[in-house]
């Protein structure tokens, strides 16, 4: 790192955004220095991908100051990030599959001589650019025939094509074994030499430490601090992120039942699950937390059927099931609120009462028919129950907040109630009031006997509506904990692996 420039080559100075209600940063500050690898670092939900779209384009800042070299500039899109030279290499691969390395490294700025692809020049070009940062890849090569590393790697040849300055990385590693990993920590340090800016986010700890030069942690949607790696330790990063900041017990929440209502016992999924085994008694409200691909939701679809069980019991008031799918867990009275409500929770071509209803049609049916009394008799009671802010239950679904959205989607289970209720995020994207009604409906199915297993990214969500706590790391289970306040940086030792 080029520690006498003093002028950052981009920075971010009191930066506020905020969704409806919810306010997804206040107040955030950053910078990135030339020839430096800048680690961006917080818990789920901090506001660190809110912020990066705000950097590159993608979102606009409600207020704050974008700095380039010190002088005030404007990013509204995409385009314009990229034109002041700030590209993006994602988690997820944006590579196609069918072309070559070549063709996808120059895609979109491709060279012609009478009107046809100048080949030749394609080929130099790709060379060239492989070349700059030392990556060993024929450029003939098909990307569908390259590892997961490779393609990575290719990305970020890619995304230096033209006069790339700042380079953001969004958990490059998440999908790479040691190997590729190694690999691409090269490449990042040949960048700095070169002169790249580097902003790179990752929830691993160790990777941190080890590649870069500086690390900004954020929490809640504002910058606590930017200090030298060299100075810190995991268990200083770990107390940055945690803060002093102490949730408070849902009220209503009732000590559950010694009745175990399901048992799981090794467990192994398709999706890398492996060897997860825990018990969930009746009324009980089980958290369970983990970082960005440490198996929260693949643990919630492989319990509803959507992923395939591989291995391991599951065990239903003792009884082994084989949940092929959701129809399956239906029968067996496990019912999902999935973290995206418009994709795969609410019906929003439907009305309030269809979406409350919609469940319960065969207790609401008299010879086939749905009884329309009966029908409206149900959503109207629980609208009421719920405090579901609507002018009608025929009100379009579509029209409601986002808060009153979700009450929707858990209404279901108050008219149909499920024993075994799996929600993963269930707050995500919803104002604070919209939020405590939720928990305080999550705590009331439980005392009426669900048995809740509650995935979420948010620690105070996670400690003040759980009896337990269970903390996931590389789809293994990683330890359990009490539902103290006392263990939240125990709670995120394990999840991080300090």
């Amino acid at each position: 790192m080029n520690d006498h420039v003093a002028v950052p080559r981009l920075s971010a100075e009191g930066i506020w955004k905020r969704f409806g209600g919810v306010v997804a940063l206040g107040g955030a500050d950053f910078d990135v220095r030339p020839a430096e690898v800048h680690a961006l670092l917080g818990g789920n939900g901090a506001g660190k991908s809110t912020l990066i779209k705000v950097l590159t384009g993608a979102h606009t800042a409600d207020s704050g100051v974008l700095r380039w070299e010190g002088e005030p500039i404007e990013i509204p899109t995409r385009q314009a990030a990229s034109a002041q030279g700030i590209r993006v290499v994602y988690q997820h691969s944006t590579l196609a599959s069918h072309l070559s390395v070549e063709e996808n490294i120059v895609l979109g700025e491709e060279r012609t001589v009478f009107g046809l692809v100048d080949r030749r020049d394609m080929r130099t070009r790709a060379v060239e650019a492989l070349a700059r940062l030392d990556v060993d890849i024929d450029p003939r090569a098909s990307v569908a025939s390259l590892s997961v590393g490779q393609r990575k790697l290719v990305e970020i040849v890619r995304a230096l094509m033209g006069d790339a300055q700042v380079l953001v990385l969004d958990e490059p590693t998440a999908s790479l074994g040691t190997g590729d990993s190694e690999t691409l920590f090269a490449a990042v340090r040949r960048l700095r030499d070169l002169g790249t800016s580097v902003i790179f986010i990752t929830h691993h700890l160790d990777e941190i430490l080890d590649l870069s030069d500086r690390v900004t942690v954020m929490r809640d949607g504002r910058t606590v601090g930017t200090v030298d790696t060299a100075s810190v330790d995991k268990q200083e990063l770990v107390s940055m992120m945690v803060g002093n900041a102490v949730p408070g017990r849902v009220e209503t929440l009732q000590e559950p039942r010694d009745t175990v209502r399901l048992a799981v016992r090794g467990l192994a999924s398709e999706s890398g699950l492996d060897d997860i085994s825990f018990e969930l008694r009746e009324g009980e409200i089980l958290g369970v937390y983990g970082l960005i691909g440490a198996g929260r939701t693949e643990l919630a679809e492989t319990l509803l059927g959507v992923d395939r069980q591989l291995g391991g019991e599951i065990v239903v008031d003792g009884e082994q099931v084989r949940v092929r799918s959701a129809a399956v867990a239906a029968e067996h009275g496990i019912r999902l609120v999935p973290e995206d409500r418009e994709r795969h929770g609410v019906m929003s071509v439907l009305s309030v009462r269809e979406n409350l209803t919609l469940p319960a049609a065969k207790r609401i049916s008299r010879g086939g028919w749905i009884n329309p009394r009966a029908d409206r008799a149900a959503a109207e009671e629980t609208r009421g129950k719920l405090s579901i802010k609507t002018s009608s239950v025929e009100q379009p679904v579509s029209q409601l907040s986002g808060g009153n959205q979700q009450k929707t989607v858990i209404g279901r289970w108050f008219i149909t109630p499920a024993r075994i209720l799996l929600l993963d995020d269930p707050t995500v994207g919803v104002d604070v009031g919209a939020r405590y009604e939720i928990h305080r409906l999550v705590a009331d199915l439980a005392a009426d006997g669900a048995s809740v297993l509650l995935a979420t990214s948010d620690l105070d969500e996670l400690f003040a509506l759980s009896h337990r706590i269970m903390v996931l790391r590389g789809k293994r289970i990683a330890g359990f904990l009490p539902a103290d306040p006392d263990r939240r940086r125990e709670c995120l030792d394990l999840a991080w692996g300090a």
